[in-house]
């Protein structure tokens, strides 16, 4: 009777385990972007990108993450043109394969309306000042009347 019901009880702490077992701890592998959606890069750097109202604009730029450093926006493009829209890290399948140190960071705009605005950004240690920066990221958005 005692290993009945012991293995009872083995089955349910296992059972029971499984079920709380967390999902994977880190960032995010990037999902495909959906057809409204527009994704920009470091080869981007210094250009253009041309948006409809309602597209979002993803800016995917790397980053070291032990080194605490983020992509922030230099300063605040113009609100009327494209909204933030979020962001996130995230680490592709082969970063994750190789334990790479490096990941993305994706900054998300909604456009909102026709305009031009610059998108500024500088890659830095929160809260460290002009000194601290150590890349720039910079691209013009035009949002072009929709259909």
């Amino acid at each position: 009777m005692s290993r009945h019901v012991f293995g009872i009880m083995l089955i349910s702490a296992l059972l029971l385990l499984g079920a709380c077992e967390s999902t994977p701890k880190g960032p995010a592998t990037p999902a495909p972007a959906g057809r409204d959606t527009v994704i920009v890069n470091q080869d981007r750097n210094g250009g253009q990108v041309v948006l409809r109202p309602g597209q979002t604009l993803l800016v995917r730029l790397t980053k070291s993450t032990p080194r605490g450093m983020v992509w922030e926006m230099d300063s605040m493009p113009d609100q009327s043109v494209i909204m933030p829209d979020g962001q996130r890290r995230v680490r592709t399948e082969e970063q994750e394969k190789y334990d790479s140190l490096l990941a993305y960071q994706e900054l998300r705009f909604q456009a909102v309306a026709p305009g031009m605005t610059k998108l500024n950004l500088a890659y830095d240690r929160p809260g460290g000042g002009e000194d601290e920066v150590q890349m720039r990221f910079e691209i013009d958005v035009i949002v072009e009347p929709g259909s």
